[in-house]
């Protein structure tokens, strides 16, 4: 499911639809080819008033053995480190994967009231 742009689109909608705060939709975007990257800033930018696109760096995977867990952690630590951090330091943040989708009605700032970070387990 990842890198399906239809997918965005409608965890998009369901950001709109569900979390009770006005949010800035950030996206990082690790697109494998040159097409589905540029189909993705098309559709972050007629979707949202307030957006953020990071360019993922393209990784070569030739002779290595890809590991989803190594993937998930660099893009995290490049999601913190280089836009949390520069441009939303002073905000809550709810980092949901692409093909994660709301279903209900959430707060973030409910969720989150005497806690300075917090996590819901997801068993995939």
């Amino acid at each position: 499911a990842s890198n399906r742009v239809d997918l965005l689109a409608l965890q998009h909608e369901t950001l709109r639809r569900f979390i009770a705060e006005p949010f800035v939709f950030v996206v990082m975007n690790d697109g494998p080819t040159a097409k589905i990257r540029e189909d993705i800033h098309a559709l972050v930018e007629a979707l949202s008033f307030r957006f953020h696109v990071k360019e993922f760096p393209v990784r070569s995977r030739h002779g290595t053995r890809y590991d989803a867990a190594v993937v998930c952690g660099e893009t995290m630590n490049i999601v913190v480190r280089e836009v949390l951090v520069n441009y939303y330091p002073k905000s809550r943040v709810l980092i949901v994967d692409s093909d994660l989708l709301l279903t209900d009605h959430f707060s973030v700032v409910e969720y989150l009231r005497g806690f300075d970070m917090a996590a819901i387990p997801v068993d995939k």
